[in-house]
């Protein structure tokens, strides 16, 4: 696959990711009596599939734009926001209030869908174009390491 169809098919992953975490957020705001069983739901979601994605990105793709100098800090502070993200994961699966977990839930929603179009705007809009880098096999390692 080139690099702009697995670039493409990057940028679709991290859309189907936002849009499952948005809906998981908004059936938390949508449940009264059961907002615990929502609110597990979104920790479910950001646990076993979230926090494993960008531990894989670290990894793979990450690992290749920190050979781009003038990518090093955002790289730098995409890291800081998986840090963020797994201390907001442990907020929310600690709330003990529905409006607690909303406020979290939203939080965690809207900076996952923040670092993912900083991923797509930036990283692999920088890496995509370069023919010394093959985004097929940086994908193909971070499915490995998903399924390891």
């Amino acid at each position: 696959m080139s690099n702009q169809d697995t670039a493409t098919a990057m940028r679709a992953h991290h859309a189907a990711m936002a849009e499952e975490f948005q809906a998981r957020t908004q059936a938390l705001a949508a449940a009264q009596a059961g907002w615990t069983s929502a609110r597990d739901h979104v920790v479910e979601y950001l646990i076993d599939e979230v926090l494993p994605h960008a531990q894989a990105e670290e990894s793979t793709i990450y690992r290749t734009a920190l050979t781009e100098a003038s990518l090093s800090t955002l790289v730098q502070s995409m890291i800081w926001e998986h840090i963020v993200i797994g201390e907001l994961t442990q907020a929310l699966k600690d709330s003990d209030t529905r409006d607690d977990a909303l406020i979290i839930a939203g939080q965690a929603a809207k900076l996952f869908w923040v670092h993912a179009e900083k991923e797509n705007r930036y990283i692999i809009a920088a890496l995509e174009p370069r023919a010394d880098i093959d985004l097929d096999s940086i994908l193909s390692a971070m499915r490995e390491a998903l399924t390891g």
